[in-house]
Order: structure tokens, then sequence, then C-alpha cells
């Protein structure tokens, strides 16, 4: 008990650690639409076995936690990076379909010089 006791600062960081990190994982998942998803399911199967090595046999005392939050976090930011380059290309490609879209592509209408070419 008096082991626990003196650990209690570390265990509170290992579950803060833990706490934001997946707060962050859950954030970025949120943040995509169900096509973002649906195109990135490989990534997200990647990007949640980093977070499987989580299940493993790790305990508040083990010096690993850190490790895995570490790499944890750095997997969730290459996913966040790759979806955020998605969601501005996907951006652009709309941009452009509705441009095409109010483009007046042939003119309606009989004109004179029109009719005379």
């Amino acid at each position: 008990a008096l082991n626990v006791t003196l650990q209690e600062e570390k265990y509170y960081e290992c579950v803060e650690s833990l706490t934001a990190m997946l707060e962050y994982h859950s954030s970025v998942l949120a943040s995509l639409s169900p096509v973002e998803a649906n195109l990135l399911a490989t990534k997200v199967a990647e990007m949640r076995a980093v977070l499987n090595k989580g299940t493993e046999l790790l305990n508040w005392n083990s010096l690993s936690i850190r490790d895995f939050v570490k790499s944890a976090d750095a997997a969730i930011k290459r996913f966040e990076s790759l979806s955020k380059q998605i969601q501005k290309k996907a951006h652009i490609i709309k941009g452009v379909v509705d441009s095409i879209s109010r483009a007046q592509v042939v003119q309606l209408g009989g004109s004179a010089a029109g009719a005379a070419a």
C-alpha cells in the first residue's frame, strides 16, 4: 500500500496521458465524413494496430506506457495529416465542381450575331 501511495503521481500521469491520447484519437476520427472514413479505412486499421499494442500486458507501473503513448500519438498525427490533406483536396474539387455547375457552357436563346454565325 505504501508503494502505491508513493507512486500515486506516476499513476495519475499515466491515466492523464492515456486519456489525452484517446481523446485525440476520437476527435480525429470524428472529423471524418462517412465518405472520408470509407476512403481511409485501411489507414484507420493501421492506426488502430498501433493502438492495439496498448491492450498487451501494460500495467500502470510499466515503463513502456510512455513509449506506447508516444508511438500512438505519432500514428494519430500521421493519420490526421493524411486526413487533412484529403479534406483539403476534397474542398478544392468541390469548388471546381460548383464552378463548373454554374458555368454557362451553351448560350441559350437566339441572338442575331449567334444566328448569323
